[in-house]
């Protein structure tokens, strides 16, 4: 089976089920790399704008790593 990096991107959008909050929109990014046949390093980027839950924030930075490990 042939294996190879991978560039991924997604956007969501939220409105919560109270009104007094605003909606919120998320983007995310991340790079997975293969660095053997069973061991993956994927890290990560989320952005998100006009948060419901922290409106003192215009934006929140979320900087994240994942490490998988197959067997």
């Amino acid at each position: 089976m042939v294996r190879s990096d991978k560039l991924k991107f997604g956007v969501s959008w939220g409105s919560p089920p109270d009104n007094a909050r605003r909606s919120q929109t998320v983007v995310e990014i991340l790079y997975r790399w293969h660095l053997t046949h069973n061991i993956t390093f994927s890290p990560d980027l989320q952005v998100t704008f006009n948060p419901s839950f922290k409106e003192e924030k215009d934006t929140i930075y979320i900087i994240g790593t994942r490490f998988r490990y197959n067997f």
